[in-house]
């Protein structure tokens, strides 16, 4: 009797370590397959980016439906710390990051800087993204004191330009009519910590607290969205 036990018992445990392989080469082989359709349902159902200030401006689209028109940044007209004039034409097709910041804020600047060189250096190799800084003080940093500044944070300019409008008040205007940054009209001095998502449409596609790693790293990731979208685009 015990012994014919014993053989049962070994026939449900060798019967178990079978059904066990199963499981574990079923689970090898459907993981991908899992892994796949989620992210592809993910990314086109669930993780998409809005748009940002809708105008009051209905348009048709191509089949002659009403849409929505949102807001498109302006162009601008800039000088880099080479001395280079950039216009917003520089930067057709690309994603941009865009802030604002001054070379003697002792505050959130130099964070957000810091913040962003993590930003250059996810993206070096990507030529679809650049970054763009305008300081709100062009009559103090010149083009040698951003060049200093650029030296000092390691800013590659093949990715991330530092620029300097003509006057505080046409930085003003870009800043708060064109980038939509939050600021006091009273003074008409951009002085924020917001960091500004723009896709190759020219259209606002986020805001992040640029002084906050965790933002930050919610910004590259939703760069890596907009580079994955425009990719499948093109299939």
């Amino acid at each position: 009797m015990i012994l014919e036990n014993n053989r049962l018992l070994l026939s449900v445990l060798r019967k178990m370590k079978s059904a066990y392989k199963f499981l574990i080469l079923f689970l090898i082989l459907i993981f991908p397959v899992i892994v796949y359709l989620c992210l592809k349902n993910f990314g086109k159902n669930h993780y998409r980016l809005p748009y940002y200030f809708a105008t009051d401006i209905p348009a048709p689209d191509v089949n002659g439906k009403i849409d929505t028109v949102f807001h498109q940044i302006p162009d601008f007209k800039a000088t880099n710390a080479f001395g280079e004039t950039k216009t917003l034409a520089n930067f057709d097709n690309k994603i941009l990051v865009v802030d604002f910041f001054f070379t003697r804020c002792p505050g959130i600047c130099p964070k957000m800087t810091s913040q962003l060189t993590r930003v250059q250096e996810i993206f070096k190799d990507i030529k679809d993204v650049r970054i763009l800084s305008f300081t709100v003080d062009p009559e103090f940093d010149s083009t040698a004191v951003l060049a200093a500044y650029g030296q000092k944070f390691g800013v590659d300019s093949a990715v991330w330009q530092l620029l300097q409008t003509k006057s505080k008040i046409e930085v003003f205007n870009l800043g708060f009519y064109g980038f939509k940054v939050p600021s006091d009209t009273v003074d008409k001095f951009l002085h924020s910590e917001k960091l500004i998502l723009v896709d190759k449409e020219k259209h606002i596609r986020g805001f992040y607290t640029g002084t906050e790693k965790k933002e930050v790293d919610r910004l590259t990731t939703e760069i890596g969205i907009l580079l994955y979208e425009y990719e499948h685009q093109k299939k």
